[in-house]
């Protein structure tokens, strides 16, 4: 049997919001969120450091930019990067996610910026 993609690398290159970093964004197509639903969710990353340490030591700017809910700035996030993300970036570096867009249906309901800001990404 085939096992079904569980998310795709739809983008891979420099932050928009610092050009010198490199980001990664994963769509995972499933999720056990309560709050949100099931639904397919846009995650936005570092691609070099864990999403945990990034926060700790306030490399989390390529990703979130100014954003005053920064936990590097004392802000109240309520995402943590130890969780969801942290399991995405490993998952990411171990080659489980396929590049491009899925076929999925498009008038789905899909989750920018589960973690990450999308202004990061290119528009495109």
């Amino acid at each position: 049997m085939k096992q079904s993609k569980k998310g795709y690398i739809v983008y891979s290159g420099p932050s928009m919001l610092e050009p010198d970093v490199n980001i990664i964004g994963i769509l995972t197509m499933k999720t056990t969120n309560a709050k949100t639903g099931d639904m397919a969710q846009l995650t936005i990353i570092r691609d070099d450091v864990e999403p945990h340490v990034a926060v700790k030591d306030g490399l989390d700017s390529a990703i979130c930019g100014t954003c005053p809910h920064r936990h590097y700035n004392g802000g109240s996030c309520y995402v943590l990067p130890f969780q969801a993300p942290l399991a995405i970036y490993r998952a990411y570096h171990r080659g489980l996610y396929t590049k491009g867009l899925p076929a999925f249906n498009y008038n789905a309901s899909v989750r920018l910026g589960a973690y990450g800001d999308p202004a990061a990404l290119p528009y495109d």
